[in-house]
């Protein structure tokens, strides 16, 4: 954008806000920068995007999705403990709620209660959505 003629010939370019913009567009620690984003930005959507869908339940993969994708932004991330405490705040404060605890309890103790299997099957069943990760 910043190379083109179109951009050199407008006034932006010309004024300091303009010169300010160019030089981080040209910088290599603002690409730097873009790379790490997509690096954790990239694994968090595959999970809602698997999440925003009526094709097939996704309840119960939730948990696995999100170790995955943290894992892959572990691998791939310099700063991952920096994202990880906001990731883990997230995921702590809105999906780690009642109905997730319960998955969790289904896990450890649903052998002894097999009353409930059927309530358990029909809650793990559900499809989930994510409708702020809506596909344009």
């Amino acid at each position: 954008m910043v190379t083109s003629s179109e951009w050199r010939r407008s006034t932006y370019a010309r004024k300091t806000a303009g010169l300010d913009i160019m030089d981080v567009i040209n910088s290599s620690r603002f690409w730097k920068k873009a790379v790490d984003v997509l690096k954790i930005q990239e694994p968090l959507v595959k999970v809602l995007r698997m999440c925003d869908g009526d094709e097939k339940p996704t309840m119960g993969f939730i948990y696995e999705a999100m170790d995955k994708a943290k894992l892959t932004i572990q691998r791939d991330c310099l700063y991952y403990k920096k994202y990880s405490k906001i990731i883990d705040r997230r995921w702590s404060n809105q999906l780690h709620g009642d109905l997730h605890s319960t998955i969790e309890w289904w896990i450890n103790y649903g052998s002894c209660a097999p009353q409930l299997q059927c309530i358990a099957i029909k809650v793990l069943s559900q499809t989930t959505l994510s409708s702020n990760c809506e596909r344009n």
